[in-house]
């Protein structure tokens, strides 16, 4: 008796087996369906700047990469301040001191270049903790220290010497551009400067505004520009992080739009100055150069040269270091690999 295809009582028939290659690979030929592309869920923002990570590769976004490095500097500051503090009461229990209360105790320590030198170099520590932290987590990237311009090559000591060197120039020669206008100002603070501060007082401000340059060139010439250079190109990459740079100072204290233009020119020859030579180091003497001088000669902001006089002398300072060094950047994207992308390979689009 017939029950469907086979005879009732008979043995099902064993699946075919694949006998060639072809009929093999046709068994593992994909259906058709693709794995869903893992996308970006933005949180808001606009462009580039919008507070997004890529959940399968971990990258994130400038804006959400910005507030993290600022969130980690705070606390790289203020664990520095308290550190240092801490140092400070230290010493004075050990002398036989009194105590005082720990808010005055700060002030004290804070007030004083020794103590600020010292929490100065506990926050560059600390920023190079968060950087590593940055790259290796949260971009997924390899940490180097060349990669940052932190290698022995150039030479770390004609790079600190032509910083000093440029940077003196820059603010000597605005000086002289004010004076030869008929700009009149007290010219005189600065001998007065050196006579109240004295060598050893010269050593530790030094000290302290070269520790002070260093965590935030670290921060931004070293982490930060890099990105937006990937993102917006080099030009647009380093002036970017230059106008954030200075618009995050105004977090200390008020800002004039003067004082953002000087700043945004100046920090913006640093950076091109940083691309070209791939020196952090450079970067440092340049900044703590600037700060030597802000700090010697005036207790918030100079009032000599004037911002616009600076502002002039900087901006042909950068023209010069365009043209001079415009011939080592050549055309083309900047790979994307998983080592930190900085730039000095000019490898950047314009």
């Amino acid at each position: 008796m017939l029950h469907g295809s086979r005879t009732l009582g008979s043995e099902p028939e064993a699946p075919k087996q694949p006998e060639t290659a072809e009929e093999l690979g046709e068994l593992r030929r994909p259906t058709g369906r693709r794995r869903p592309k893992v996308k970006h869920k933005p949180l808001g923002g606009i462009n580039g700047f919008r507070p997004t990570m890529n959940l399968r590769t971990g990258h994130l976004s400038n804006l959400f990469s910005l507030f993290l490095l600022i969130l980690g500097l705070l606390f790289a500051i203020v664990l520095g301040s308290l550190l240092a503090t801490g140092l400070s009461g230290l010493f004075l229990f050990a002398s036989g001191s009194e105590l005082p209360s720990f808010s005055e105790l700060a002030n004290q320590a804070m007030a004083t270049d020794l103590w600020m030198s010292v929490a100065e170099i506990i926050r560059g520590f600390g920023c190079l903790g968060l950087v590593a932290l940055l790259l290796t987590r949260l971009d997924g990237r390899v940490f180097q220290f060349s990669a940052l311009g932190l290698a022995w090559k150039p030479n770390p000591v004609l790079m600190i010497l032509s910083g000093i060197l440029v940077m003196s120039a820059l603010f000597l020669g605005a000086g002289y551009f004010a004076a030869v206008v008929g700009v009149e100002n007290g010219v005189s603070s600065v001998s007065l400067a050196f006579s109240q501060i004295g060598f050893s007082g010269l050593v530790v401000l030094a000290i302290s505004t070269f520790a002070n340059a260093f965590w935030q060139e670290l921060a931004f010439r070293a982490y930060l520009q890099p990105r937006l250079q990937r993102s917006y190109g080099l030009l647009p990459g380093i002036l970017i992080c230059s106008l954030v740079f200075v618009v995050l100072h105004g977090l200390m204290r008020p800002l004039g739009g003067m004082e953002v233009l000087t700043g945004t020119i100046l920090f913006s020859l640093v950076g091109w100055l940083y691309f070209v030579s791939n020196s952090l180091v450079l970067a440092t003497a340049l900044h703590a150069t600037g700060n030597f001088f802000l700090n010697l000669f005036g207790e918030v902001e100079l009032s000599f040269p004037p911002h616009l006089h600076r502002s002039l002398v900087y901006a042909l300072g950068l023209a010069v270091a365009w043209v001079i060094f415009r011939r080592k950047v050549s055309p083309g994207p900047e790979p994307e690999g998983e080592e930190l992308g900085t730039g000095g390979h000019g490898q950047d689009t314009i």
